[in-house]
């Protein structure tokens, strides 16, 4: 029996004629056959899963005699297999989830994408002082990397079942949490603060992270969204009435409670609730069905990338931030985020449309030019009609500001937010045409010419902003590349 790996190589090793650089898609019939069957081709791990399509199909030896010129069935099929590149089915698309969404659900990711914002006040209000501030940005800076990572599990796992989801989602989101942990009380200890209370506030956030991750992976966007109802009830209660636990409850002779009694009720509940439906969702005793997944300490490994790319997408954005003075999102110029975070429901609406798009071309008739061109041009439209909605959510939130009592924002900031929701749109592409590597490279020189614009004497905002130009400017160029790669598309 052969296996994935042994026709990986064997492919590998061997040369294939490459058609002129003008026109790369043949018309010759029994390429034309391999496109139609392209998604069973690039899975097969021998000729004769094809030659089983082909029969399926009706094909005779008589029919591909008369239409391919050769013998047999089993003849075409091992033509087809040595002429399709092997592609692992872990590789493709990792990024995108195999459930079926509706839009709404799609869209909803940007409203629960941005509530973790609105436990900011809860956790600054429980008197902990700079040590709530720094636990925060912990856990909000290094989450993003986790949990990206821990998706990349639950999705590689959905590929087989969701037990075995759930079983990597567990594994992972608690992984997640306790590394969290440790790196918070390590980065208090460096920084003279209470190692205790950095500690609670950064394990809290990433609980409601890791499990938030679990169904966000899981489909679970409405259940997620109904355990978070009592924190959410409660924190509108504490921006409404902040007095209101002083007075005892406004019963006769009760007593008043201590005034962080309820910001610790509504992180208790933020990360609880979340924390016990995640749990129900990723339930190991669901029905599986037989997997071929590699095991959880071969894909871990596979995982880290995609954290390395989450933190390295915080940083650049954390650095924007701090340097024009705007850790919290609640307060300075921290709030621009809020439409880049909201439309990230958008982003992954856009990205899916994209990939369809693609799939789309790679069955149309025409010459590889024409299919390229038309395809940059579509993925261009998409990042302009995406950069377009963000702009015009600025633009709201920069006219109601004042009204809100919110700062203007620089607009060379508000520029470099948009620029870099866009450069993520495009990376989303990318990671999931197989260019993770060159991805994590340019977001690290990125961050790199941030940092060294900053100290050569440009403002925070500028640096910002010329740094995520360039940035989108290679993203822009490397994804027109990429999609001159015809096997990108499908």
């Amino acid at each position: 029996m052969t296996t994935s790996n042994e026709r990986y190589e064997s492919f590998s090793a061997r040369r294939i004629p490459e058609l002129p650089r003008d026109e790369r898609r043949s018309g010759e019939p029994l390429r034309q056959l391999s496109r139609e069957l392209d998604a069973a081709c690039i899975h097969a791990l021998q000729p004769q899963e094809l030659a089983a399509i082909l029969e399926s199909q009706g094909y005779t030896d008589a029919l591909v005699w008369e239409r391919f010129q050769e013998h047999t069935v089993f003849a075409c099929a091992e033509k087809l297999f040595a002429m399709v590149p092997y592609r692992p089915a872990l590789v493709s698309a990792p990024l995108l989830s195999p459930l079926p969404r509706t839009l709404w659900q799609e869209l909803i990711r940007g409203v629960i994408y941005l509530l973790p914002a609105l436990w900011c006040p809860a956790a600054l209000a429980l008197g902990w002082g700079e040590g709530a501030t720094v636990g925060l940005l912990v856990a909000s800076l290094f989450g993003w990397g986790w949990m990206q990572s821990a998706a990349y599990l639950g999705y590689a796992g959905l590929a087989a079942s969701r037990r075995t989801a759930g079983r990597l989602l567990r594994g992972g989101g608690a992984a997640a949490v306790l590394l969290t942990g440790a790196l918070a009380a390590l980065i208090a200890h460096l920084a003279h603060q209470d190692a205790l209370h950095v500690t609670v506030i950064a394990v809290a956030v990433a609980t409601y992270l890791a499990a938030a991750t679990t169904l966000l992976v899981l489909g679970r966007e409405l259940l997620l969204l109904l355990s978070l109802l009592p924190a959410l009830a409660l924190s509108a209660l504490h921006f409404l009435r902040p007095n209101f636990l002083h007075s005892g409850l406004g019963f006769p002779g009760s007593e008043a409670l201590a005034p962080w009694t309820l910001p610790a009720v509504i992180l208790t509940l933020a990360a609880g609730l979340p924390l016990l439906a995640a749990l129900r969702a990723s339930d190991l005793r669901a029905p599986t069905r037989l997997s071929v997944l590699p095991r959880a300490r071969d894909l871990v490994p596979r995982s880290l990338p995609f954290a390395l790319y989450g933190w390295l997408c915080a940083a650049f954005l954390t650095l924007g931030l701090m340097l024009s003075g705007g850790a919290n999102l609640l307060s300075g110029n921290g709030w621009s985020l809020a439409p880049l975070v909201l439309s990230m429901g958008a982003m992954e609406v856009t990205v899916r449309r994209i990939h369809e798009a693609l799939h789309r071309e790679t069955r149309s008739r025409d010459s590889i030019r024409e299919i390229v061109s038309r395809s940059v041009t579509q993925v261009m439209m998409a990042c302009l009609g995406y950069g377009a909605l963000l702009l015009a959510l600025y633009d709201a939130l920069v006219w109601l500001a004042p009204s809100l009592d919110l700062p203007r924002p620089p607009l060379l900031l508000l520029a470099g937010h948009v620029q870099v929701a866009v450069a993520m749109l495009l990376s989303g592409l990318l990671i999931n045409f197989g260019l993770l590597p060159r991805t994590l490279l340019l977001w690290t020189l990125a961050v790199l010419a941030q940092v060294l614009l900053t100290r050569n004497g440009y403002s925070a905002s500028a640096s910002y902003a010329l740094s995520s130009s360039v940035l989108l400017a290679l993203l822009l160029l490397g994804t027109s590349r990429a999609l001159s790669d015809i096997r990108n598309l499908s």
